[in-house]
């Protein structure tokens, strides 16, 4: 699930406008969520941690665009040269390593039941220490890794609060968050992406020009002369009527016709232009 998640959300990771300080957020929040749900209470095995481990590497890969050679060829690498390219991408995205992020979860947890002494958990966790249990060893490793002694922890009195145990866990992150990019820094804002614009933005200015031209041409050319319809065509098929001076008819499409009280005329819309027709039955524009 956790893998679909980062699939579907392909069109955020490849867009260029989106930091990627937003991205490793939304990382964490939406995909580490679901592939590490409850996390704090499990006890993973080797296999357990070399499948998480690829998780993190293959969809870190996506996050951050990356799918080059020497990365395809690391696709079975096991050990240090797995871990050496994952932390890469971890360094690059501001991502924690798996490891560190169930350490930490598991670390919050054991706080979160030593300032609650009237919970069952309270109890249970402290006895799974003191009797070295899977867990407990498990747990001890994890406070002697950030540099807190488990037994002067569990018995301090108060504890400490969750937004304090926090900010030490970051602080002893082998990774540091992505600092906030600033708004001239960010990408598709380079001297050529500025050219590109400016090329289209004239490339516009001058389709819009020749297309008024030749709005105005046609107007002129059907404006001062009798109109009348097509043979065998929709009444709204229009063409000039042939004289001497005009040899070739001009057609044209009648957008709307109404009767204007005012004058006491009938009005014909064409290319958005209305028309009057005029006492000696020419059209003129209005």
């Amino acid at each position: 699930m956790a893998r679909a998640t980062v699939q579907a959300l392909r069109g955020i990771w490849r867009d260029r406008d989106i930091s990627r300080k937003l991205k490793a957020t939304l990382y964490q929040s939406l995909a580490n969520s679901v592939a590490l749900y409850n996390a704090e209470t499990w006890h993973p095995r080797e296999h357990d941690l070399k499948a998480l481990r690829w998780f993190q590497r293959s969809t870190l890969k996506t996050v951050e665009g990356e799918k080059r050679a020497w990365q395809y060829a690391q696709e079975e690498a096991e050990g240090a040269e797995e871990y050496a390219s994952r932390l890469d991408l971890c360094n690059k995205t501001g991502v924690p390593p798996i490891e560190t992020i169930l350490r930490e979860r598991r670390v919050a947890w054991a706080a979160h039941t030593f300032r609650n002494p009237n919970e069952a958990c309270h109890h249970l966790t402290k006895q799974e220490i003191r009797k070295s249990t899977p867990r407990g060893r498990m747990v001890k490793e994890d406070f002697e890794a950030i540099g807190l002694p488990v037994d002067g922890f569990m018995d301090l009195k108060p504890q400490p609060a969750a937004h304090v145990v926090k900010a030490h866990l970051v602080a002893k992150r082998p990774t540091k968050p992505l600092p906030k990019q600033q708004k001239t820094d960010r990408r598709g804002k380079t001297k050529a992406c500025k050219a590109r614009t400016a090329r289209q933005s004239e490339n516009i200015r001058k389709q819009k020009e020749e297309a008024e031209q030749k709005q105005a041409e046609f107007i002129a050319s059907i404006s001062g002369r009798r109109w009348e319809r097509v043979p065998n065509t929709t009444g709204s098929a229009w063409q000039t009527e042939k004289s001497d001076a005009d040899p070739d008819p001009v057609m044209f499409q009648i957008d709307a016709e109404d009767f204007c009280e005012n004058s006491g005329r009938t009005e014909y819309r064409v290319c958005g232009i209305w028309f009057q027709k005029m006492s000696d039955g020419t059209y003129a524009a209005r």
